[in-house]
């Protein structure tokens, strides 16, 4: 009878070649209506060799880990046909061979490559905590092993082939096998860690895979500069500018090999998809600009804030922003959805400063790329912007961007994107306004966004973009109640008599803040004559911001008839009472509208008094 040794050289290791091109290559054009057709014929010849290899004797070493590599191969064949509890239990079966030597360089990567295999297994039944054990499992293997053996194991495929004559050759090719397959596990946990949303730790190991990559020069450009990308957004909203603006500026260059790559490329989907990654890239360099010039100015306002308090040791607080100070300021904290500024999803007042500083993720993204992108860098600062000119600067970039990213986001074909698009187009024309002095040039401003959002509005229907009407009309009241105060503003600081056609103009831009606040109530009523007992939680806080806005505005009219304007008046007075009894009834809902609430209850009885006074005067 032949040996172990010897079936393997004269059958055993050609059946593993003809299982691996069927599993690994022919499987590529197996028909539509037998998808796995290569993949069963492979698992016959998987089958075929494990059949012979019982009849060899247990006692050999060497045996065990070839059953140990083959079981797991069988469990991947299984698992890749969709049938995940077979798969489970093969790769299951090659741990029971290997657990026991965790360390031994004949099982370590065997082990490792199992590990992975059942973090994959786990992490799609959505068993995320179970996934990330086995995962931390393998990536401690890597490091014991490196730590306490050296070099690098075999090689988990070196089971299935001859072994190379020149072992320079078969150390080499270990060691780059090892590093590999740590790195798959690097990935593989940054990917669980996003859905467990530790964002902060999945950040930390994309950006280490992204690193071994770029070393071992095995990547591919389209995917690693959206990777470099999105691990730029942790960066953003870390406010750790610099290292947000370097891997933008990867994935920019990285982005340049994608091009060479498939410059020839004659398939319709790939030129698309890069197309897609160059506009995907432009947004996040659109999110980065509007980051900056967010943070900087909530930086300058606190500085303000603590001028005031050392002058007079105390901040008036929301009463300012009430009676004609940064109005939008109040309303903007009214939740992702209206109004607030957002990047990568996230309100940037609940992330200012939170950078997590010292943390053992932190240590592992303190290394720069190896690539050349001072190009790159130099297009934008890293730094807080403190006037108009920085600011201007900032925002002329944003402006490109959202140009590359309008080419290939459409609104006929790609209409939420689109819209985003805009958004952040607003969103960058407000930021900018707050750097700038002149009230006229704010003004502007603000009516360059009531144009463009007012725009894209007209080309939605709300019955199946209501939830974007819903942001779009909160945000245009918003801008024009910016603007009333903005002339509000200028008047006072002018000290000059109202004209008729300036009175025309603050009645215009109240009436238009007011409609466009109640097109937005009136969406939630949901084709019913009344609002719902109770708001969905997520409309809660905008839905009575908007009441409350209403109360304030329907007090900016400039009428001389009283008649109309004791009418203003008791409209005022109901929006502010719609607030207090709403929150009366719903007390879960004080805390959403604490500030505004309380000037609500002082309106509700002070306005009976001033509607009184009037009639009063009126009369005499």
């Amino acid at each position: 009878m032949a040996t172990l040794r010897e079936y393997l050289a004269l059958e055993g290791y050609q059946i593993f070649e003809e299982a691996r091109k069927l599993s690994e290559e022919l499987s590529k054009n197996d028909p539509e209506d037998e998808p796995y057709k290569s993949m069963y014929k492979a698992r016959e010849l998987l089958f075929t060799i494990r059949g012979k290899l019982e009849s060899f004797s247990d006692d050999n070493e060497g045996l065990k880990f070839l059953c140990a590599a083959l079981e797991l191969t069988i469990g991947i064949n299984f698992v890749d046909t969709e049938e995940v509890s077979t798969g489970e239990e093969h790769i299951n079966k090659c741990i029971d061979y290997v657990e026991k030597h965790p360390l031994d360089s004949h099982t370590c990567n065997i082990y490792q490559n199992a590990l992975n295999q059942l973090g994959i297994l786990w992490t799609g039944r959505r068993e995320y905590n179970k996934a990330l054990n086995l995962l931390l499992l393998s990536e401690s293997l890597y490091k014991n092993f490196k730590h306490e053996v050296g070099g690098a194991p075999w090689s988990y495929s070196e089971y299935f082939k001859p072994l190379p004559e020149d072992t320079n050759v078969v150390e080499h090719e270990r060691c780059v096998n090892f590093e590999d397959t740590y790195t798959y596990t690097t990935f593989y946990i940054a990917q669980v860690y996003g859905k467990l949303n530790e964002t902060q730790l999945s950040a930390a190991y994309c950006h280490e895979t992204l690193q071994r990559q770029l070393s071992s020069g095995k990547y591919d450009p389209q995917e690693w500069c959206l990777h470099a990308a999105t691990i730029s957004q942790y960066y953003m909203t870390a406010q750790n500018f610099t290292m947000s603006r370097h891997c933008l500026a990867c994935a920019e260059v990285v982005y340049q090999e994608a091009e060479v790559k498939y410059a020839g490329a004659e398939s319709d989907d790939i030129k698309e998809k890069l197309m897609q990654s160059k506009a995907d890239i432009a947004r996040c360099w659109i999110k980065y600009g509007l980051a900056v010039l967010e943070c900087s100015k909530a930086k300058l306002m606190r500085e303000v804030e603590r001028m005031d308090e050392e002058e007079s040791g105390s901040v008036k607080g929301i009463v300012k922003a009430s009676s004609g100070g940064d109005h939008n300021a109040d309303k903007t904290g009214i939740g992702n959805q209206y109004g607030a500024q957002t990047v990568n999803g996230k309100e940037m007042s609940s992330v200012l400063f939170n950078s997590g500083e010292g943390s053992s993720a932190d240590k592992k993204m303190e290394q720069r790329f190896q690539l050349e992108t001072t190009g790159f860098e130099e297009m934008v600062t890293d730094m807080y912007v403190k006037d108009f000119a920085e600011a201007r600067e900032v925002f002329l970039r944003i402006q490109k961007w959202i140009n590359v990213a309008k080419d290939f986001y459409k609104i006929e074909s790609y209409c939420n994107d689109y819209v985003e698009i805009i958004q952040d187009h607003s969103a960058a024309f407000k930021n900018l306004a707050f750097f700038e002095l002149r009230i006229d040039r704010q003004c502007k401003m603000h009516k360059r966004r009531i144009q463009m959002l007012s725009a894209v509005l007209k080309q939605l229907n709300p019955q199946f973009y209501l939830l974007i009407c819903r942001q779009l009309m909160f945000e245009l009241a918003d801008t024009y109640s910016a603007m009333l105060d903005l002339k509000l503003a200028a008047m006072e600081q002018e000290g000059s008599t109202l004209t008729s056609h300036a009175v025309a103009k603050i009645n215009l831009l109240t009436k238009e803040s007011i409609e466009k606040y109640q097109e937005y109530l009136t969406s939630l009523k949901g084709g019913k004559p009344d609002y719902p007992d109770e708001f969905s939680d997520m409309d809660i806080r905008p839905a009575l911001v908007a009441m409350f806005c209403i109360g304030r505005l329907f007090s900016k009219y400039i009428i001389s008839d009283v008649d109309v304007r004791i009418a203003n008046m008791m409209k005022s007075n109901e929006a502010y009472k719609f607030v207090v009894d709403y929150c009366e009834r719903h007390p879960s809902a004080v805390e959403k509208v604490k500030a505004e609430l309380e000037i609500c209850k002082e309106m509700v009885l002070l306005m009976p008094i001033k509607m009184e006074k009037l009639r009063q005067q009126y009369a005499v």
